[in-house]
């Protein structure tokens, strides 16, 4: 895992959508949706909650967000 992906994820939690990460990153949204589904499989766990007009993070979302958060914090503080 590479704190890309993990950076990634948290731009998803924090815009509301795999759209505006896509925009904010400048990466095509295709890539996005892609990627979480990798890190999605790499943990085993569902991280969002999908639907056709919405997304929202799952209890198992937020809780691995609020682990990263920390982690990048301290990764950045080096």
């Amino acid at each position: 895992m590479k704190i890309g992906e993990l950076k990634l994820f948290t731009t998803v939690v924090e815009l509301g959508s795999f759209t505006a990460a896509a925009n904010a990153l400048k990466l095509p949204r295709a890539n996005v949706s892609r990627r979480i589904n990798d890190l999605e499989k790499s943990l085993n766990i569902n991280l969002f909650f999908r639907t056709t007009r919405s997304l929202s993070v799952t209890k198992s979302g937020e809780q691995y967000y609020n682990e990263l958060l920390k982690t990048l914090s301290a990764l950045e503080g080096l």
